[in-house]
């Protein structure tokens, strides 16, 4: 079950990054902080798929995933809080 896991993301990191790089480097597009916040949240989720099988618990898992969430929020910080005021105005004018 975790080798199909591992295969099924390697495929989807080697299928997503490698067209982005190309387009990146041969366009010169100024996507070095959103390849940076990509390849860290593959990163990040490969340690997250090693720590969840190497403390097999529920515990575990629920902290790693919190973790993992806490930490792409504060990376996408800047794109999530124009969204996340727009959603509170929305509440708070009623």
């Amino acid at each position: 079950m975790m080798a199909a896991a591992i295969g099924y993301l390697i495929g989807c990191i080697i299928s997503s990054t490698v067209p982005l790089i190309i387009v990146w480097v041969h366009d010169r597009m100024p996507w070095t902080g959103v390849m940076i916040r990509i390849l860290t949240g593959y990163a990040l989720t490969l340690l997250c798929l090693w720590l969840t099988y190497r403390y097999d618990s529920l515990l575990v898992t629920i902290g790693v995933t919190l973790a993992f969430l806490l930490i792409w929020c504060a990376m996408s910080w800047r794109d999530l809080a124009p969204r996340l005021r727009m959603v509170t105005g929305r509440f708070s004018k009623k």
